[in-house]
């Protein structure tokens, strides 16, 4: 097995900045400033469609330079909208997208396919720089409507690697940044593996979308533990997709998707709040959620609403 070393986000760019701006003082046990769990509503954007402003399934979203990028799967494109949420730009590809992430170190992106398990290389104005495909490439072994999705792709910082979430194939792998198969990470464990994140102490955290729980591994893969079972209590999951680690206030942040809500664990993963909207800013199917350090926003891909909604996390 290889060890895989994964670098400690606590020491990007963006928190950095969120610490200067905001006076956070770090001690040496790494203490932060702390927000309160609730979410204050502020806005939304998007509804469903083809028009500039519109999504059709979207799937993954990110910032980067004042910008937010909205991955519109079956629109086949990428939309741009600037911090008030009106539309900048669009892009679109001759294929169905599914997740994007900024490469820091090359000043480029990332992208994954909805079929075939392509990632791709894009320059910041969407030339196509390389691309590579790995795993099964059809789906006929699998049955008529299985798609073979990357659902995520994880840059480690410090070596360059990449870690690709294959969503169908229930599997984790690591590649070079040139796209060169090192090692099969995950590969028993998991059934749909949805998201991957790394939290503080460097594990890999996986939310398993069909086993109905997260999952935690060391950097050497080996399954350290085991969050929630089916069900709709807290703690339980029906379907979690995206989820995201909050490095300031050392909280997960969960999708969960069929039970249209999004739980909030701390750094041990003991519950702390289940929040979810009624009337008609109900969820229906949260994917994936986002944070804005700078502005303290946390950002919810509302799936089947077709939109992004906008809550301060204070």
């Amino acid at each position: 097995m290889l060890e895989y070393q994964a670098v400690n986000r606590c020491d990007t760019d963006e928190i950095l900045r969120f610490f200067e701006k905001n006076k956070v003082i770090i001690d040496n046990d790494c203490k932060f400033f702390k927000f309160s769990e609730e979410l204050i509503y502020i806005n939304q954007f998007g509804s469903k469609g083809t028009e500039d402003d519109q999504f059709t399934y979207p799937f993954d979203m990110l910032i980067n330079d004042d910008l937010i990028y909205v991955v519109d799967t079956h629109n086949n494109r990428i939309s741009v909208f600037d911090m008030n949420y009106n539309f900048v730009n669009k892009f679109y590809f001759d294929f169905e997208p599914t997740c994007i992430t900024y490469d820091r170190k090359n000043d480029n992106f990332l992208i994954g396919s909805y079929w075939g398990n392509w990632v791709k290389r894009y320059s910041k104005d969407f030339k196509l720089l390389g691309q590579f495909q790995y795993g099964r490439t059809s789906t006929w072994e699998l049955g008529p409507w299985v798609y073979l999705s990357v659902s995520k792709i994880l840059i480690d910082e410090i070596s360059d690697n990449l870690l690709v979430c294959y969503l169908n194939e229930g599997i984790v792998r690591i590649f070079t940044k040139d796209g060169i198969f090192k090692e099969e990470f995950i590969t028993t464990d998991l059934k749909r593996p949805f998201d991957i994140v790394f939290n503080d102490k460097n594990q890999l955290v996986v939310s398993d979308s069909w086993d109905n729980c997260i999952k935690v591994f060391s950097t050497g893969g080996r399954r350290i533990k085991t969050i929630g079972t089916k069900g709709n209590r807290n703690s339980e999951f029906n379907y979690p997709s995206g989820i995201t680690f909050d490095f300031v206030n050392r909280r997960y942040i969960v999708c969960d998707e069929e039970n249209h809500r999004i739980q909030i664990f701390d750094e041990n993963f003991e519950h702390v709040k289940t929040f979810s909207e009624e009337d008609k800013r109900k969820f229906e199917h949260p994917r994936k959620t986002l944070i804005d350090y700078n502005t303290r926003n946390l950002y919810v891909l509302d799936k089947d609403n077709s939109c992004i909604k906008v809550y301060k996390y204070k």
